[in-house]
């Protein structure tokens, strides 16, 4: 499996404006550093709620046969209520498919057309039909594009999280901690802002 972002955030969900306010900062000296804070803190924050926060665009890569395995053909047709399984899409909120999953494999790209979206769980998932199973080999892979977030604007988020990002970035400044040196890993969140986040992270089975 691989989670690749295919297009990142337009903006923040915390402005440069009001962390200075939090911040009691009025000067524009550090206007980069906090810019770069708040990415560093947001990044963090999305890593351990597995959440987008702003729209973001993602493709998800899991191998076929996995997606078989896991798919209920019964829930598929309407046969079934109960869907324990299906294969859960690795960001929320789900905000739509951006195109159909694509079947890939060492000689081919097709779309799948034989599958059903399920969104009235705690996470968007995904069930197959028997026409993968009639098209894929062992090194297939499912190829799945989607957009997750909870808007366009700061003004979208909840406020417990953006306030747990005020904090983080509070904690960043004072400490003058920076991911220059480690791009990519989100720093460890303080308990305080852990607290305020909680509620929001998303356990997934499988």
């Amino acid at each position: 499996m691989s989670l690749t972002l295919l297009q990142h955030p337009g903006k923040e969900p915390v402005t440069l404006a009001d962390v200075k306010a939090f911040l009691r900062i009025e000067s524009s000296e550090e206007d980069e550093l906090l810019k770069h804070l708040i990415k560093t803190a947001r990044m963090a924050v999305e890593a351990f709620t597995a959440r987008s926060l702003i729209y973001q665009t993602w493709r998800f890569t899991v191998n076929a046969g996995f997606c078989i395995a896991k798919s209920d053909n019964g829930f598929l047709t309407g046969n079934h209520r109960q869907h324990e399984q299906g294969i859960e899409l690795p960001r929320s909120p789900f905000v739509e498919l951006l195109s159909c999953p694509k079947l890939i494999d060492s000689y081919r790209q097709c779309e799948l057309k034989d599958y059903r979206l399920d969104t009235a769980g705690r996470v968007a998932k995904l069930y197959f039909g028997k026409t993968l199973s009639l098209e894929a080999s062992k090194n297939s892979m499912i190829q799945i594009d989607f957009k997750a977030g909870y808007g366009l604007n700061h003004n979208d988020i909840p406020e417990s999280i953006q306030h747990g990002i005020l904090m983080m970035v509070a904690e960043l400044f004072e400490n003058r901690v920076s991911s220059n040196d480690n791009r990519g890993v989100p720093p460890s969140l303080s308990p305080a802002a852990i607290q305020l986040i909680l509620p929001y992270r998303v356990q997934r089975l499988g």
